[in-house]
């Protein structure tokens, strides 16, 4: 075979995989909206690898199963972060974050936890 002949099959086949690694990064860092309280403006988020607690800084519309483009891993900070669902973005202050849910959970306002929380 030559040059010509394989050229083609090559650079298709680094152009496939090109595409994948976008195609993996971009679903990288998407989370999901879990519990939102309006009146007191917190969210639970869960990312791939834990759960964050943040307060709704800006206006805009969350609600449960949303899914997040944003970095909340870091904890004390003000993150915009784009709501993929409704396609707006929003300003949230992350509190807290660790791979622990109950850790998370603990740390949150007694005013500001899902109602199953309390119980606890």
């Amino acid at each position: 075979m030559s040059i010509i002949e394989i050229l083609p099959k090559r650079l298709g086949d680094a152009c496939l995989f090109a595409l994948l690694v976008c195609a993996t990064n971009a679903s990288a860092g998407l989370s999901q909206v879990e519990w939102f309280d309006r009146q007191c403006g917190g969210v639970l988020v869960k990312t791939d690898v834990g759960y964050a607690f943040a307060r709704q800084v800006s206006p805009g519309m969350l609600t449960v199963g949303d899914t997040l483009d944003g970095d909340f891993e870091r904890d004390a900070r003000t993150q915009e972060v784009k709501n993929t669902t409704s396609r707006t973005s929003v300003t949230l202050w992350v509190e807290t974050f660790s791979s622990d849910k109950q850790a998370v959970l603990a740390r949150m306002p007694v005013n500001c936890k899902p109602e199953d929380a309390t119980a606890k």
